[in-house]
């Protein structure tokens, strides 16, 4: 688990009435740098974990935009907003 916690910053704090948070865009998308897609998932989780506990995942698909690779994850937060919080996975994406 420390490893993991390493891998992405977790000093972000999302306020839930800010639009342009951290997430909230390919343009400012979290950036996942792990070495390896299990290392990448589990970031991803945690980071969700972190900044959004006891939420509800709705949704989550990959794309790819400007030679990128993302996770793009729709969550229900505990308070019952919807929110869709962008991943830059390029790094740990592996191709089948």
């Amino acid at each position: 688990m420390i490893i993991f916690l390493s891998l992405i910053n977790f000093n972000c704090k999302i306020s839930p009435d800010v639009k342009n948070y951290e997430g909230s865009s390919y343009q400012n998308a979290i950036v996942i740098n792990a070495d390896n897609d299990l290392q990448g998932t589990a970031a991803v989780h945690e980071w969700i974990k972190s900044n959004f506990p006891d939420c509800q995942m709705k949704s989550v698909y990959t794309d790819q935009k400007d030679g990128k690779i993302y996770d793009v994850f729709t969550i229900k937060t505990s308070e019952g907003k919807e929110r869709i919080i962008y991943f830059d996975i390029t790094k740990c994406y592996v191709k089948f």
